[in-house]
């Protein structure tokens, strides 16, 4: 009934031929009209109440060759990231398709101009797949989660394949942390709990190119530990989230006191971060009696407070553990 509305409103006279529409003359000369003026096949087949597909098809049974321009087929910088996460979660094409009504190559091509990486046919076949391509960027966003990956996960290599695997084990009370680290890579498997005491919860990614990418950019690699030396992050704001993430991993805020513990280049890496914002602060960097790693400590609630505000008072929710931030969120408001 609705389709019939739309025919009877702009004066649409067609029929049906085997469960296929068959148009009037006047009909396609009016819609290869409307085509040759600008308009595209979509906003065409809205007007007529039937698919995009049906007037392509009669576009090229009349020999007017179709124009996949970027004027004709526009997608700004958010829609192309919605159908890429789209296709990821999916593993198809049909989705980005179906919601944009653009056909599927072009999609494809802005994947690629636009830097995102298409899957393979071995991906395709993937029970479980993320975004590859997540640490590709250095961004305040992924920086984050590199932080939080060289205080809090490995990457291993499993003994039956030559993949790497990133893997994330935390305690159970945040499992809501996983959730948001699941969402942004866009990460299809399950997060797994551990029901041995204590609990925990934990998740494993098999891709070689996300790890190699943590490795060239934030110096991540297996057996870390002790090894771990801080990336060359230009950009101020990638440094600070960086640094916020290796501070919700291997940090500690309790009362008017912030600790962390790392390797000695990573330790100095939260000193410099923080000497850079201009808080004034005689604190240094201590090796631990009887191991390999070193710490360093803030004390007092004004210090504290003041780096607290640093690394969290701008954080968002999704780059961040929520159970420090609030810690952190509280002794901003004490050392006031």
């Amino acid at each position: 009934r609705k389709i019939l509305k739309i025919l009877k409103e702009n004066n649409i006279h067609i029929k049906t031929v085997g469960g296929k529409i068959e148009f009037s003359g006047s009909d396609v000369d009016k819609i290869i009209s409307l085509y040759m003026s600008g308009e595209s096949t979509r906003t065409i087949s809205k007007k007529y109440g039937c698919s995009f597909s049906t007037i392509n098809r009669l576009l090229k049974d009349n020999n007017i060759e179709l124009k996949y321009s970027g004027l004709i087929y526009a997608i700004d910088k958010d829609e192309l990231k919605k159908m890429y996460d789209m296709y990821i979660n999916t593993k198809s094409i049909n989705g980005a398709v179906a919601i944009s009504g653009i056909p599927g190559n072009i999609i494809k091509q802005r994947f690629r101009s636009s830097g995102y990486k298409l899957l393979s046919i071995s991906e395709v076949a993937k029970k479980n797949f993320a975004n590859d391509n997540f640490f590709d960027t250095i961004t305040p966003i992924s920086a984050y989660w590199a932080g939080f990956i060289a205080a809090d996960g490995n990457i291993s290599i499993p003994s039956n394949t030559r993949q790497l695997s990133l893997n994330i084990c935390l305690s159970i009370k945040d499992i809501n942390h996983l959730e948001k680290f699941k969402k942004e890579v866009c990460f299809n498997g399950k997060i797994r709990i551990r029901e041995a005491i204590p609990q925990a919860c934990y998740l494993k990614i098999n891709s070689t190119h996300l790890c190699n990418k943590l490795n060239e950019h934030y110096n991540i690699t297996p057996r870390k530990s002790l090894t771990l030396i801080s990336p060359s992050l230009t950009d101020y704001k990638c440094r600070v989230s960086f640094a916020r993430g290796l501070l919700d991993g291997d940090g500690c805020i309790s009362g008017g006191q912030i600790i962390m513990v790392g390797t000695k280049d990573i330790c100095r890496f939260i000193l410099e971060t923080i000497k850079e914002s201009n808080i004034n602060t005689n604190a240094t960097v201590r090796k631990i009696k009887g191991k390999e790693l070193h710490k360093i400590g803030f004390s007092g609630r004004k210090l504290a407070g003041s780096i607290s505000e640093l690394f969290y008072a701008d954080a968002e929710e999704n780059c961040r553990l929520d159970r420090k931030y609030n810690k952190a969120i509280e002794l901003i408001y004490k050392s006031r």
